[in-house]
């Protein structure tokens, strides 16, 4: 069932576009957060996720260039403390490369070409995470089996680590 809907550019947050759909890198998936819901089917959501699926992303990218210089220059209070932005590198897992994400609640790897995760995992459900390197993540799952996600992009720091870690804490003991 095909759906359309709307975003209107003052509603937009935040965009991500972690692989470069705007700078015409590699990837063709972008996200828009927005300030308040959206309607779509029949739920109201603050988070999209788009993927450019066949032909050219030029006029999408353009439309997200100036939504995001109308964003940059519009003037407007200062809005209270929300949840941080997902925190998205490029990165490879044995031999497949995509975006490893970590979320406030969630880590999730994604390959380039793929619709759907390869991996998520809530931040409860990890037993641990460890910076091997600057470059390489570890992620062990309390179900088993250790992930090492060779970083392609950027590095990642000890505070970065012990934030997820922390937060990982929190989700545990959160009833």
């Amino acid at each position: 069932m095909n759906a359309s809907f709307s975003i209107d550019k003052t509603n937009i947050k935040e965009l991500g576009d972690p692989l470069g759909v705007l700078s015409n890198g590699p990837s063709r998936v972008f996200t828009i957060y927005t300030k308040s819901p959206v309607k779509y089917r029949s739920i109201e959501q603050k988070h999209f996720e788009f993927q450019c699926t066949s032909g050219n992303c030029d006029s999408i990218a353009s439309w997200l260039r100036d939504a995001s210089r109308t964003q940059q220059t519009r003037k407007t209070r200062p809005s209270p403390p929300t949840t941080p932005p997902p925190k998205t590198f490029v990165a490879e897992l044995k031999r497949s490369q995509g975006a490893l994400v970590i979320w406030e609640k969630m880590i999730t790897f994604k390959r380039h070409k793929d619709t759907s995760y390869l991996h998520q995992w809530d931040l409860k459900e990890i037993k641990n995470i460890e910076r091997k390197d600057v470059y390489l993540l570890e992620v062990t799952p309390s179900d088993g089996g250790k992930y090492a996600f060779k970083l392609l992009d950027k590095s990642i720091s000890l505070d970065e680590v012990n934030e997820i870690r922390s937060r990982m804490f929190k989700q545990r003991t959160v009833k």
